[in-house]
């Protein structure tokens, strides 16, 4: 056995238990929200819902979306990639629950952190976030809006032995523009022991929260 097929098993077995790690971590943040699931949707359901998290966070990339059939792949395996696909569709087409569900909980998660904070004596920061979602391709989607394209700003700076750029107005593509608030601290973020709840969106869609709002103004009490 080469010394490079030691290696390899070594960082194999590395990944592995980072992905299992992180998959505990992701078992532990949604089983509260899971726990409500269960009380409005079938088992199978619930169990699809939580299997998708960890499909999105594996495989999703900056540059690469995925479809829903590909998500069917990943959620059985490339052989069940059609029964996987209905699997999400059904969770997706289901009228039992709504993506409000998953904006509340994370909101109550962001008041619990609070409320921990200030009984710690730690200073409480929301910070605000407005990513967007840059989507070129696609012109049918719901919820689509017109969001300013990093990727063609960075396309634009002047390069070395190239100095004609396109200039004009900044440039615009279909996608979505969420605003967003976060709760940090010094109790998650800069303890030995960072709790996996000390950064959390309150909303992330075009219509959430914005600033002065009830459910901001009134967060702390």
């Amino acid at each position: 056995m080469s010394k490079d097929t030691v290696k390899v098993g070594i960082r194999s077995d590395e990944v592995k238990q980072e992905a299992g790690y992180f998959y505990q971590r992701l078992h532990m943040f949604v089983q509260p929200l899971a726990t409500q699931l269960d009380q409005l949707l079938d088992r199978r359901l619930v169990a699809t819902f939580v299997a998708l998290l960890g499909c999105i966070l594996r495989h999703r990339h900056s540059s690469m979306g995925l479809l829903l059939s590909e998500l069917g792949g990943k959620l059985l395996g490339e052989s069940h990639a059609p029964a996987g696909t209905k699997r999400i569709s059904n969770l997706l087409r289901s009228q039992k629950w709504s993506h409000s569900l998953i904006e509340q909980y994370l909101l109550d998660l962001a008041r619990q952190q609070a409320q921990q904070l200030q009984q710690a004596g730690q200073t409480v920061v929301l910070l605000w976030d407005e990513s967007v979602v840059e989507k070129p391709e696609s012109i049918r989607s719901e919820g689509l809006c017109a969001v300013r394209s990093s990727k063609a700003k960075r396309l634009k700076r002047i390069k070395p032995g190239f100095y004609n750029p396109p200039g004009g107005r900044p440039v615009h593509v279909p996608g979505f523009d969420g605003a967003a608030r976060a709760v940090d601290g010094a109790l998650g973020g800069r303890s030995k022991n960072p709790s996996y709840g000390s950064f959390l969106p309150l909303v992330h869609t075009s219509g959430g929260l914005c600033a002065g709002s009830p459910a901001t103004s009134n967060f702390f009490t």
